[in-house]
């Protein structure tokens, strides 16, 4: 499972580094990869050093806020609980020990719907404009977003590579 994140966080900084390249040099190929997944509406778009950046503000808050999740429960581990053995690595770890815990507890699952509803109020102010555009309310409901699904996409990433290890394991 540490294999796995250390690979995440490397692949997702690599991710997030792209994205904020084409503000720092010319690297206009970098910005037509990402056109195929964002429509790069300058105007919903952060702004470095005077050139947008390869995604728009709510793309960022998703790329970043998961990278942040990453990044948190490497270094800042959960422990809570004074007796060591009782003592749970975070989210991540304990969703893989136990499957059924990951969305099963009535406070995650309040957690995740929160976190939806706040994207999901942000995408239709896009279309009916209750307030005013927002870029930093854009950038923070999908940061908190992914920081929430965070646990939830490594926990699929990781039992999909038993299955395919548990299946090379069974043919060879």
């Amino acid at each position: 499972m540490r294999k796995l994140q250390s690979w995440l966080i490397l692949g997702t900084t690599l991710w997030c580094a792209a994205i904020l390249l084409p503000a720092l040099a010319s690297a206009d190929w970098i910005r037509l990869f990402f056109a195929a997944i964002c429509h790069q509406m300058p105007s919903r778009s952060f702004w470095l050093f005077g050139k947008p950046l390869a995604v728009c503000v709510r793309c960022s808050g998703f790329y970043f806020g998961f990278l942040f999740a990453l990044i948190l429960e490497s270094f800042l581990p959960i422990s809570g609980r004074s007796n060591p053995a009782e003592t749970r690595r975070g989210e991540f770890q304990s969703a893989i020990r136990n499957p059924q815990s990951a969305i099963g507890s009535p406070r995650r699952q309040k957690v995740l719907r929160a976190a939806a509803a706040l994207v999901l109020i942000d995408v239709a102010n896009s279309f009916v404009l209750f307030y005013p555009d927002l870029p930093w309310f854009r950038f923070t409901s999908a940061f908190l977003f992914s920081i929430v699904v965070a646990p939830f996409i490594v926990k699929g990433l990781y039992q999909a590579i038993q299955s395919i290890r548990n299946r090379e394991v069974k043919y060879s």
